[in-house]
């Protein structure tokens, strides 16, 4: 379980010192997009342009990518750092996609502290760096390591932060798509893209299907009071509950309250 760290902790961060080392542009800009207003980042696309680098700095932490086979492969680079006095208390995370999850585990078996998937949530990024680099600041030597065994997937990173989110909005108007991706870090083709494939549906379907259920309970409360529920749960207009009530349950909702009675 992941310690919980107060909001004048993840304050004294901002002056903190990454050293990034990834070989896609991509990956590297989306990192600093992130990160920049937030710790002090050097990087590099090179395993060994690095160990040069490292030579003249000590960074609180340092994230490195998958896909290194020249100098250095990316296991050869933890073990040379891991093995280094200098750094052998410095928090190394690993970051890649989650199809590498063989590579990730291999990476934590040879060293690594921590790992990222990519795609990666923001609000999922900054916890796990402020993780580590906390619990290196007030553990020395035995910061946090995680276990292979505690693998957490981008999937199920995703789908618990969609759900709080999700319950979050329940009872208020249908919710803007584009402030729901705000608030998962990713652009509206990604939120879209990735609620189909992880439910199956759409963001604005699951937020109705997840109004539909709450409305059994609410209408069995209210004596079956068709109009309340509605306008309490935000439906565009009663018709439209009704509507959608059917052709989620078979039955209108006051049938519905009829037959389980």
């Amino acid at each position: 379980m992941e310690k919980d760290i107060s909001t004048q902790d993840y304050n004294n961060f901002k002056q903190k010192s990454i050293h990034i080392v990834v070989k896609s542009a991509t990956l590297s800009r989306d990192l600093f997009f992130y990160l920049s207003d937030k710790f002090t980042l050097t990087s590099t696309d090179c395993t060994l342009k690095s160990l040069d680098m490292l030579y003249n700095e000590k960074p609180d932490l340092i994230l490195l990518g998958l896909d290194f086979k020249f100098p250095f492969d990316t296991n050869s680079y933890i073990k040379i750092i891991t093995s280094h006095t200098k750094f052998s208390t410095t928090p190394l995370l690993l970051i890649g996609e989650i199809e590498k999850q063989k590579n990730i585990e291999a990476g934590l078996k040879n060293g690594a502290t921590d790992f990222v998937i990519f795609p990666f949530i923001e609000s999922h990024l900054i916890h796990r760096l402020n993780t580590n680099i906390f619990f290196n600041k007030h553990n020395g030597s035995e910061f946090f390591k995680i276990s292979t065994s505690n693998f957490i997937s981008f999937e199920d990173t995703f789908r618990k932060q969609f759900i709080d989110i999700m319950n979050a909005v329940l009872f208020e108007k249908p919710p803007n798509i584009d402030v729901i991706a705000k608030l998962m870090s990713m652009s509206v083709s990604s939120l879209e893209r990735y609620c189909k494939l992880y439910f199956n549906t759409t963001p604005n379907k699951y937020i109705i299907n997840l109004k539909l259920e709450a409305s059994i309970s609410m209408l069995k409360k209210n004596n079956g009071n068709v109009k309340y529920v509605s306008n309490f749960l935000c439906f565009s207009s009663v018709p439209y509950f009704c509507f959608c009530f059917k052709n989620k349950f078979q039955y209108s909702p006051k049938k519905y309250i009829n037959k389980s009675d």
